[in-house]
């Protein structure tokens, strides 16, 4: 009997323990970490050292003021995925290394977690990266940040290098000076993206505002290139060795001593679409673009109103075939090869410049094209000025003259606007070279037929603006849309939409709302508010509403999104 309730007794401290153990262990379970926000000058003195207390996920949050002295100079992540940020933007939080030193050093593998956003950072002075420094395959995230006035020997701005891939987006980068290699951004063995920046002002021996060299893959993209200047080669841009995208980007009033006033690209590979290439300026060759020893694509550009002494006012081509299409080129000047120039020192396949305008280049020999020393060049599709009679060949050029090209006026809206008009020739005119869409994003063909050039005429456009973005269920979906003729004869068009469902499917199943025909008179437009009732069994989440003109053939398409929330 006393050893059954002494068993039962030490059953239950057996259980009473467990229990302890099990709440213990409950209570001591670590949860995830909460992130800490701390404030400079407030919780720390300088930027250092919260950076040194902060640890991944925490935010760090520095006041309007100037920033100087050590503790607020070269600074370092030290790896940690830490969101550093001003908190009103670069305008009033200011680093200013006081030409001591560096604002920043990411040396030890941070990821794209590791920001750096809102700052203006100014005065640098290093041998490399005057501004900020990446290396050590360290590829952070640098935002909303204005550098200026930075100096160094290579990349005075941002100088990126062994195997480093930052995201660079929306800074501006001005008045920076390099020594040797890129004023405002140096990359070597990197990958970056660069996205909606601003790179002005600049200048350097190599590459006035960009110098990239070995690096597997840099995105330059919705970028503006401009007032850079090069003492030598590569007034906005020298790549060399690197596949380099430029996409929808402005590269204009660059000027190099020698050559490629906006771009040079040397032993290396080019993927250019829907940029603009305008009034930049060299000495010797390539007033536009200089292309030597490389391979090169260029879709949907506009290059006008560039300058140069000597060879190719808009391009100069050394040892390249580049693939030209869909380019819109004019008003560029040159001793030889107003529009383009090829020359060769050993014998290349053709460069081929197919659906592209070449139109009021001005030269002595070749105004709109030059093919001489052994290149040679294949064009067609093509409307240019004067036809083949005017292209200057000679010293073992080989010109192939396309029997669709034309000799006409393109009927350009402006002198600079590359947009064509009503009754161009060039509409309709050229053909299916595999390339969908235009220098503004519009969709190709529109109307019967492939445009030469870079803008797809639209014989009708249409515009949409909603009245809201988040609608409940049961609300009502607003908006206001306006299609324009842009022709001269009435154009009775199809107008229809449907929605894009947050699973992807359309509805209706049908695949449109509406089906209604309206006439628009010449250059005129037509304007109409619709509404939509939102069922109420509508699934939260992400629409897109899309309308279109024309079918058989399709005229234009706009759409935008909304959210049906709660």
């Amino acid at each position: 009997m006393w050893n059954e309730q002494s068993r039962r007794r030490n059953m239950s401290s057996w259980k009473v323990i467990l229990m302890v153990a099990v709440l213990m262990l409950v209570v001591s379970e670590p949860g995830p970490a909460q992130a800490d926000m701390y404030y400079v000058p407030d919780d720390f003195s300088t930027i250092q050292a919260a950076l040194d207390i902060a640890t991944a996920g925490d935010e760090i949050v520095v006041r309007d003021g100037v920033y100087t002295g050590d503790g607020n100079k070269n600074l370092s992540f030290k790896g940690k995925a830490i969101i550093l940020r001003s908190e009103n933007g670069p305008t009033g939080c200011i680093i200013d290394c006081q030409y001591e030193g560096r604002a920043f050093v990411l040396n030890s593998g941070e990821t794209a977690d590791s920001v750096i956003s809102g700052f203006t950072i100014m005065h640098g002075n290093e041998s490399v990266g005057a501004g900020i420094i990446c290396y050590n395959s360290s590829s952070p995230t640098i935002s909303n940040c204005t550098i200026t006035g930075c100096m160094a020997v290579e990349g005075a701005g941002i100088h990126c290098g062994s195997l480093s891939s930052p995201v660079i987006i929306g800074c501006t980068l001005s008045e920076n000076a390099s020594l040797l290699y890129g004023g405002a951004v140096f990359l070597s063995n990197s990958s970056p993206t660069i996205s909606g920046c601003e790179i002005v002002e600049n200048s350097s021996n190599y590459g006035g505002g960009i110098f990239c060299d070995a690096s597997p893959l840099s995105i330059i993209e919705d970028s503006h290139i401009t007032g850079n200047t090069s003492t030598t080669a590569g007034g906005g841009i020298y790549s060399s060795n690197s596949l380099l995208t430029l996409s929808k980007c402005v590269l204009s009033r660059n000027a190099a001593v020698y050559e490629g006033g906006g771009l040079c690209s040397s032993s290396a590979s080019l993927e250019m679409t829907g940029c603009d290439i305008s009034e930049n300026w060299a000495v010797n060759c390539g007033g536009g673009m200089y292309i030597i020893d490389s391979s090169a694509s260029v879709t949907n550009c506009i290059i006008k109103d560039n300058v140069v002494n000597s060879y190719g006012g808009g391009i100069c081509c050394r040892n390249s075939s580049p693939i030209i299409t869909h380019c819109s080129i004019g008003e560029n000047m040159a001793l030889m090869g107003g529009g383009i120039y090829f020359y060769a020192d050993y014998s290349l396949p053709p460069s081929t410049i197919t659906n592209s305008i070449f139109w009021n280049d001005d030269a002595t020999f070749g105004p709109e094209m030059a093919v001489r020393y052994g290149a040679a060049a294949s064009v067609d599709y093509s409307d240019v000025e004067g036809g083949e009679a005017t292209a200057y060949v000679d010293g073992g050029g080989a010109l192939v003259w396309g029997e669709n090209n034309i000799d006409a006026a393109p009927l350009f809206i402006g002198p600079d606007d590359f947009h064509l008009s009503w009754g161009s020739p060039c509409i309709d005119s050229a053909t299916d070279a595999g390339i969908y869409d235009d220098v503004d994003g519009d969709n190709r063909p529109h109307g019967f037929g492939f445009d030469m050039g870079a803008d797809e005429f639209l014989l009708v456009s249409l515009h949409l603006v909603p009245d809201a973005v988040v609608i409940p269920p049961m609300g009502t979906l607003g908006y206001t849309a306006t299609a324009v003729n842009n022709t001269g004869e009435p154009q009775a068009v199809v107008y229809w939409t449907n929605v894009t469902l947050p699973d992807g499917t359309i509805y209706p199943p049908t695949g449109a709302f509406y089906g209604v025909i309206v006439m628009l008179e010449p250059f005129s437009g037509y304007t109409r508010h619709l509404t939509h009732a939102v069922p109420n069994r509508s699934p939260v989440g992400n629409y897109t509403y899309n309308a279109y003109v024309g079918a058989n053939p399709m005229m234009d398409e706009d759409h935008f999104d909304f959210e049906v929330s709660p």
